[in-house]
């Protein structure tokens, strides 16, 4: 959220039990209308072909370039 601060453009990204205090701590650092992508949860602790066979890197890929915007 820090180089949101500086102009340069992101995405937080968060499970689903943290999108909520994401969205605070975002809006108390100044950016209420901070970009993010909600994860399903757990995230980190799921094996990679687990989370490939559901697709979650393609979806959460598509979800960041539709935030950011593509060239």
């Amino acid at each position: 959220m820090e180089l949101e601060t500086l102009g340069v453009p992101g995405v937080v990204m968060c499970s689903r039990p943290f999108a909520s205090l994401a969205g605070k701590v975002a809006g108390s650092l100044g950016l209420p209308d901070v970009r993010m992508v909600v994860v399903p949860h757990p995230f980190g602790s799921v094996p990679r072909d687990e989370l490939l066979q559901r697709e979650v890197p393609d979806q959460v890929l598509a979800d960041v370039l539709a935030l950011l915007g593509t060239p």
